[in-house]
């Protein structure tokens, strides 16, 4: 049974309790007016009073018994956790009801609850065999996640005959309306004929209406009736000043339906003049009827009277949407764009007291939020739905009062840094990461950063708490860190040292750098001028030489053209000296023809003609000018002959045929054979110019 330590450090026995002697007792918590509970492990909880020892309620102790009672907690809004070895954890009301369970199947990690305690913020917190789990029972949003994917993605819901139908890719699912305190252990089940994809649930006339890939059925007393055949029942609404008619936006048609003399709806006809696929339509105040494309825009059609034909038809793209259709457009997605927005991070609800957001996503491209009653709306998931009730948002408040908590710094590199608020970093770690963290569990709160010093306006909220700035200048900077859980601000001041060249020892450093960089530059000019007058005594030297070469050369230049002159002269001498005996012999040889003394001073002439000792004079004058002339010609050709030699000389002179025919005592012509013999001797063809040649060799 139970003891009581009494002021005096004393036990005293509690008689009545002497049921639970045979009993493992694992907690004890307060209960009820006074009561304290004694929850066992095999028998449920024990209700004791100041006299009595009873069991607790009998529903519910069938139930703990069942699985095995571990640890318990009094919550701060009157109710209780309680929770088991073999199947999570039970929360009850003020009222002792049973609100929720929550255990494996919905949420957490596995079924066994070693320890459970409530933070300040109302957030219950569990010790599980594999590991710790949080759930937010302040939080106003009841999170129905399908892990084990029986219903699947939701896309539509509504409050009919008392129970919640949902729409999903399976079929059409029921159970009694979720209440708001009270759990309701009814698991979902499907209306049998339904199962596929099922696009949209609405009532009319009291009739329940499903929208289905497979046609549209008529569910009443939770039994489907087929009504139309025709595929993939997008949208279904009642026609204005028509309470008799539906139209249907299919996948491939609008299609009407009509109420029956028994008063139930069934397919009607087909309207022609329309082949797309809307997915959602709706009438405007001028009879309009509005439909969206997946793919192409928005249609506005007008139809006759009796619905059976489209007689009009426009399109228009989203930025050509007339104005006043703007927020009929976002109603056309399921959105109540007056209490709900969306954005990048999950679901807006705006009220009196301001906007709460709540981190759900909705399923992408069929964005649908269902109203199943005057205060509680239904948002479809893709593993299932969340339930909100309008009346909790009022008083839901977010707990934590404290901004972010800057909690690691380090380089990019991944260095860690030792910090406190004033810290100065080093230039080498001026490209810094900052962590950030808030302790905050009911949803994962978004993040807005400022670096003053280096950005003026805050980033935009992000849910990365972390943000890395790269090669941040020397300086003071201060960054402020907020979220959206309140109005809270972090500061951090912190400064980034100049880089070691920037220090006030490297810049006397630079000084002296700049003391020996000036006199070594005053060194070097010194010895550049030095060296510009060695150059420049160097370069008169070479110009006097030159001077002096030139000098020289201009001497050789006027010997060579003195020898040129006199070996032309001493030529021309010998020509006018030969033409004078060759005159000479012609005039004697016509005068006294056959005379013994004459006949003998011809031949002396021609001896002289003919000898060899004007050539000797002439060479020898040649071989001064040309020392070399005759030894290359001789290596280009060696087969040329003393007399090839004697013209190649007389060639080199640039004397004519008619110059050299004295010297040699031979005609013109002979003169032309001689140096047609030597063309051939050294190769050269028959137009190349032979004198020319000779000049150039």
């Amino acid at each position: 049974g139970i003891v009581e330590l009494l002021p005096d450090n004393t036990f005293q026995f509690l008689e009545h309790t002497v049921v639970l002697g045979d009993k493992s007792v694992q907690f004890l918590v307060k209960g009820n007016a006074g009561e304290i509970w004694a929850g066992t492990a095999n028998h449920g909880i024990f209700s004791i009073t100041q006299n009595t020892c009873k069991p607790f309620n009998a529903a519910l102790n069938a139930l703990f018994a069942q699985y095995q009672l571990n640890k318990a907690v009094a919550l701060s809004n009157g109710g209780w956790a309680i929770g088991t070895i073999l199947n999570g954890v039970y929360i009850l009301n003020a009222q002792t009801q049973l609100q929720y369970h929550i255990h494996r199947e919905n949420g957490l990690q596995n079924n066994t609850v070693l320890a459970i305690t409530e933070d300040n913020n109302g957030n219950l917190w569990l010790g599980l065999d594999r590991g710790i789990d949080c759930i937010a029972l302040s939080n106003p949003l009841r999170v129905f996640d399908d892990q084990t994917g029986q219903i699947g993605t939701v896309y539509d819901a509504i409050a009919f005959e008392g129970r919640l139908y949902i729409g999903t890719n399976h079929g059409v699912f029921s159970k009694k309306i979720p209440t708001l305190n009270t759990f309701q252990p009814e698991k979902f089940k499907i209306v049998e004929g339904t199962q596929g994809q099922v696009w949209h649930l609405n009532i009319f006339d009291n009739q329940l209406i499903c929208g289905h890939n497979s046609g549209t059925f008529s569910i009443k007393n939770g039994t489907a009736q087929r009504i139309s055949n025709t595929n993939g029942g997008w949208c279904t609404i009642q026609v204005p000043n028509h309470p008799h008619l539906l139209l249907q936006s299919t996948y491939s048609d609008l299609i009407v339906f009509k109420k029956s003399s028994t008063g139930h709806w069934q397919f009607a006809h087909t309207v022609e003049g329309l082949n797309a696929s809307l997915k959602k339509i709706e009438f405007d105040q001028d009879g309009h009827l509005w439909g969206q494309h997946s793919n192409k825009g928005h249609y506005r059609l007008k139809l006759n009277d009796d619905w059976t034909q489209v007689i009009a038809l426009k399109t228009f793209t989203d930025k050509e949407l007339p104005a006043t259709r703007r927020m009929d457009s976002k109603r056309l997605s399921g959105i109540d764009p007056e209490y709900f927005t969306l954005d990048s991070s999950g679901i807006n609800v705006h009220t009196e007291q301001g906007t709460v957001h709540f981190p759900i996503y909705l399923v992408p491209n069929y964005e649908h939020i269902a109203a199943v009653s005057d205060s509680q709306y239904l948002f479809c998931l893709e593993s299932g739905y969340a339930l909100l009730h309008r009346r909790q948002i009022q008083p839901y408040q977010t707990h934590s009062a404290t901004g972010p908590v800057i909690r690691r710094i380090e380089t990019v590199q991944g260095e860690p840094l030792a910090f406190v608020n004033g810290s100065a970093f080093k230039w080498s770690q001026n490209s810094l990461k900052f962590y950030f963290s808030l302790p905050y569990f009911d949803r994962p709160p978004l993040y807005s950063w400022k670096l003053e010093g280096f950005s003026k306006q805050w980033s935009p909220w992000q849910h990365d708490a972390t943000k890395e700035f790269i090669n941040l200048p020397e300086g003071a900077y201060t960054l402020l860190v907020r979220s959206d859980i309140n109005s809270s601000t972090t500061q951090f001041h912190f400064q980034v040292r100049a880089p070691w060249y920037r220090s006030g020892w490297a810049y006397g450093a630079y000084a002296l750098l700049l003391i020996g960089l000036f006199y070594l530059f005053e060194k070097y000019n010194r010895l550049r001028l030095s060296r510009q007058r060695l150059n420049l005594e160097a370069e008169k030297e070479r110009e006097l030489a030159i001077q002096k070469a030139e000098a020289e050369k201009e001497i050789l230049l006027l010997e060579v053209e003195n020898k040129n002159r006199d070996l032309t002269n001493a030529a021309f001498n010998l020509i006018r000296k030969n033409e004078a005996l060759l005159g000479l012999k012609d005039e004697l040889s016509l005068t006294a023809k056959g005379t013994g003394a004459l006949d003998k001073i011809i031949r002396h002439i021609d001896q002289h003609l003919e000898g060899d000792h004007d050539w000797e004079i002439v060479e020898a004058s040649f071989n001064q000018v040309h020392n070399d002339f005759f030894k290359r010609l001789k290596q280009n050709c060696p087969e040329l002959t003393p007399g090839d030699l004697r013209l190649a000389a007389y060639l080199k002179m640039n004397l004519s045929s008619k110059e050299i025919a004295p010297l040699f005592n031979i005609s013109i012509r002979g003169v032309e054979n001689k140096r047609y013999r030597l063309r051939k001797k050294l190769g050269l063809p028959e137009d190349a110019n032979l004198t020319a040649f000779m000049l150039e060799f």
